[in-house]
């Protein structure tokens, strides 16, 4: 038997639509880094995020990461997470 999840650390009033910061293929075929969860926030996701269960995407490519995404992937077990290199992020705005 699967041991129970705890109550998340902050509450997340479920995970709206996030932000897309860039297009997709932009994203996917842009330089990428891992970061930890804690250096994420703000960040734009390089890769697709899959928690399993319930293997539905938290974040996909292009998009922005914030609190509450964080906090659901730090729920999920997840602690670091592919993001597009800050130098294309800046040139993007």
């Amino acid at each position: 038997p699967v041991a129970p999840r705890s109550p998340p650390e902050e509450p997340f009033p479920g995970i709206l639509p996030l932000p897309a910061a860039v297009p997709i293929r932009r994203a996917v075929l842009a330089p990428q880094e891992t970061v930890l969860l804690e250096q994420a926030q703000g960040r734009v996701c390089a890769a697709p995020l899959v928690a399993c269960p319930p293997a539905i995407p938290i974040a996909v490519s292009g998009e922005v990461l914030t609190k509450n995404a964080l906090c659901l992937m730090r729920y999920y077990g997840i602690s670091s997470v592919a993001v597009v290199r800050e130098t294309l992020w800046k040139e993007e705005r």
